[in-house]
């Protein structure tokens, strides 16, 4: 089976030679990785993350894709964050929740956080609102259909309200999660797969606060994995690390949030696997890039990308991205697919030392109309 995926990638991989190809955008002004990043109208909005130092950052990078420039905002966090949530909201605000904050090299030094703030790209102005009930560290983080904005991490899903300016009752999950993915399904639920020493899902029903649990399991302990809303109602998990060996895995999955079985999906022909890779959508279409595989405790930076048709569910080979980005932050805006910043080594001193980097390129690939029909 796995060779017959491999034949189909590498058949559809013919079909896309004159496709689209990544193009150079004006760099970052800082480097980043594990930052996050949104789009607010025509600008993307890149917050926080973590420098070639370790160290979490405070600032704010907007990009005007209209002008193709940079600015650093003259707001700060009051703190430096990396593995936060973002999301953007109805009126074009960020909202910008929980995370760590010191020196990602330093475990000693990390510390949780709840704050959570409110930016507007438009006006520059960043407004410190209620702390989230708790300090979950690594979240995701959702805008629903009806408005609200959804956090997850930890062991609770906590709903902000920004028409009461307010966090409601937290939703208590079924396990605490972390490293985990989620995706708000096509009916407003809220699927939550895996994390670190899960292999289960949970789907959340905002409009009641309820929590219920899919016969569905993953084969095994699955974190840094990424998912997929599908059109069908599920959602497509793709890749990961499996938690007890940190080896990576090629392998998707198709989950439903009811009791029919989980099935396997195409792999995405990435043969030692892939983690901490970022995902972006449009309409149907998920593109796939950069992120890890790991072998036995030794890591290698990806330059792959895919592309996932979310209706079909068929997998095809996009070009490679000009460099690796791993743990880098991607969105998509009109027909275009940003992938930004993101952590290498780099070889010094003619090869013997290898320095972590933290990327400032972005990159830009644009669909065809004919794709996105």
């Amino acid at each position: 089976m796995r060779l017959i995926c491999y034949l189909l990638i590498s058949l559809f991989a013919t079909t896309l030679a004159d496709q689209p190809d990544w193009e150079p955008c004006a760099p970052l002004k800082f480097g980043v990785f594990r930052a996050t990043a949104s789009v607010s109208k025509s600008k993307i909005v890149v917050v926080g993350g973590a420098g070639s130092t370790g160290a979490a950052l405070n600032v704010i990078q907007v990009y005007d894709v209209e002008t193709n420039q940079w600015t650093i905002s003259q707001r700060r966090l009051a703190n430096g964050l990396f593995e936060h949530g973002q999301t953007t909201l109805a009126d074009g605000r960020v909202l910008i929740t929980g995370g760590k904050t010191g020196f990602i090299t330093d475990r000693k030094t990390i510390e949780k956080s709840a704050e959570a703030y409110l930016y507007n790209a438009g006006t520059d102005t960043l407004e410190q609102i209620d702390p989230m009930p708790q300090a979950p560290g690594y979240v995701t983080a959702h805008t629903l259909p009806d408005g609200r904005a959804i956090v997850i991490g930890g062991k609770y899903a906590l709903i902000y309200n920004p028409a009461d300016r307010a966090w409601l009752k937290p939703i208590k999950l079924k396990y605490h999660r972390r490293d985990h993915a989620s995706a708000v399904l096509t009916d407003g639920r809220v699927m939550v797969a895996a994390g670190s020493g899960r292999k289960s899902v949970e789907v959340i029903n905002p409009a009641d606060g309820t929590v219920n649990m899919p016969a569905a399991r993953l084969p095994f302990q699955l974190d840094d994995l990424k998912m997929t809303a599908l059109a069908d109602g599920g959602a497509w998990i793709l890749g990961g690390q499996q938690t007890l060996n940190g080896d990576t895995t090629e392998r998707t999955w198709l989950i439903y949030p009811d009791d029919r079985p989980m099935a396997e999906g195409p792999a995405l022909g990435i043969k030692r696997g892939v983690s901490d890779h970022c995902v972006a959508t449009i309409k149907h279409l998920t593109i796939v890039a950069g992120g890890e595989s790991e072998r036995g405790r030794q890591d290698e930076e990806l330059a792959t990308a895919r592309i996932l048709d979310t209706r079909s569910k068929q997998i095809w080979k996009l070009p490679d991205l000009p460099l690796a980005h791993d743990d880098a932050a991607a969105v998509s805006i009109g027909k275009s697919v940003y992938i930004l910043g993101g952590y290498r080594l780099e070889s010094a001193f003619g090869g013997i030392v290898h320095l972590p980097s933290a990327a400032a390129e972005v990159w830009r690939l644009t669909l065809p109309d004919e794709k996105l029909r």
